[in-house]
C-alpha cells in the first residue's frame, strides 16, 4: 500500500494510505462480480505476482483479504508479512483454506504455491465461497483430495505418502459445482494440481483461452533487481510499535494498472461499473524501493 503521509502528534504517529473501495472479500461475499470483472482481476493478480516472483519473492500467504478492488478493478495486493525471498525456508502461514498442498505437508516450497493460492481465489470468485474449508491441516488435504484427487507422486515430501494413504474416498466432488463454464474450469484445474512442478504458469495462465480477450492489454515486467530484505527490519519496527500499544501494519505491494483513483469522484462498485482497462491497451511504469527497509515495502504502480 503507498504511504501517502505521516503524521506525528505527540506520541502518536497516524499513516495515511491510498484510498481503495474494498477487498476482494468483499466483493465475493455481495455477488456482484461478472465474467469481465473475474477476468480484469484476475490478470492483474498475475502481473502482480509476475512481477514480484521475478524478484524472488514469494507471497505464501494470497487470500482474498488480501486483494484490495477499486471501482475499476484496480487491485492492490497486500499482507506481505510472511513472505520470503527465495529459496524458501520454514514457510509460515495463517489461513488453512488457501494454502497448497506442498505447504501442507511440509514439502519443498517455491513460487508456484502463489499460483495454488490465486487459483483458490479463482475458484471463489467463480462460487462465491472458498473452495477448501478444512477445520485442521489434515482435513484441509481431505478437502483438497475430495475435488483433485490424489497426486500420481506421493512422494512430495517424507510426510505426504503417511498423510495421503490415511485418506479415504479418493474423490467425492466435482468441478461442475464451481461453475457451468467449460473454459474457466479447464484453467481452475490447471491452476489447482497437487504437484507443483505441473501447475500452469503465470505466463501460460494470461495465454489461456479463458483470458484471450485481453492477451495483448497486459505486459509482464521483471523486477529491476532481485529484492533485498533485512531479515529483522520488519520483526524491530514490530516490536517498538507493540511497546507503544501501536497497531502494526502489514508490509504490502501498491499495484495500479490505471491512474490512481480520484477520491473526490469515486463511486461504489456495482454491476454496471465500466472496466477502464478493458477499453484501451495498457502502458506500463515500475517503482521499486530497493533493498527494503524497516518495515519492509514495495512499490510497483502500473499505469
Amino acid at each position: 500500500m503507498k504511504v501517502l503521509q505521516v503524521i506525528n502528534k505527540g506520541n502518536d504517529q497516524y499513516t495515511i494510505y491510498d484510498f481503495v473501495d474494498m477487498d476482494l472479500i468483499s466483493l465475493i461475499k455481495v455477488k456482484i462480480l461478472q465474467t469481465k470483472h473475474i477476468q480484469i482481476i484476475l490478470c492483474n493478480i498475475v502481473t502482480a505476482l509476475y512481477f514480484i516472483h521475478s524478484g524472488g519473492l514469494v507471497h505464501l500467504s494470497l487470500t482474498p483479504s488480501k486483494i484490495l478492488v477499486d471501482s475499476e478493478c484496480q487491485i492492490k495486493l497486500i499482507g506481505f508479512g510472511f513472505s520470503q525471498l527465495l529459496p524458501i525456508k520454514d514457510p509460515k502461514y495463517t489461513c488453512l483454506h488457501y494454502l497448497p498442498p506442498e505447504i501442507l505437508l511440509q514439502g519443498k516450497v517455491n513460487t508456484s504455491a502463489d499460483i495454488w493460492s490465486l487459483g483458490c481465489i479463482f475458484g471463489e470468485m467463480l462460487c462465491h465461497h472458498p473452495l477448501f474449508v478444512g477445520n485442521s491441516t489434515f482435513n484441509q488435504i481431505e478437502k483438497i483430495v475430495e475435488l483433485i484427487g490424489k497426486p500420481n507422486d506421493t512422494n512430495l515430501s517424507e510426510l505426504a505418502p503417511y498423510v495421503l494413504q490415511g485418506i479415504q474416498p479418493d474423490r467425492k466432488k466435482a468441478f461442475t459445482s464451481i461453475s457451468d463454464d467449460s473454459t474457466a474450469i479447464d484453467l481452475l484445474k490447471r491452476m489447482l494440481v497437487f504437484e507443483p512442478q505441473e501447475r500452469i504458469t503465470l505466463i501460460d495462465i494470461l495465454k489461456h483461452p479463458y483470458l484471450s480477450e485481453f492477451a495483448n492489454k497486459w505486459e509482464l515486467k521483471k523486477a529491476i533487481a532481485p529484492f533485498q530484505i533485512e531479515e529483522n527490519s520488519f520483526k524491530e519496527f514490530q516490536n517498538v510499535l507493540r511497546e507503544r500499544g501501536k497497531k502494526v501494519e502489514q508490509p504490502s505491494i501498491n499495484n495500479s494498472f490505471n491512474q490512481q483513483l480520484d477520491t473526490s469522484r469515486k463511486k461504489s462498485f456495482r454491476e454496471s461499473t465500466p472496466i477502464s482497462a478493458l477499453k484501451q491497451k495498457t502502458s506500463t511504469k515500475i517503482k521499486v524501493n530497493s533493498p527494503i527497509q524497516s518495515p519492509k515495502y514495495i512499490e510497483v504502480i502500473l499505469n
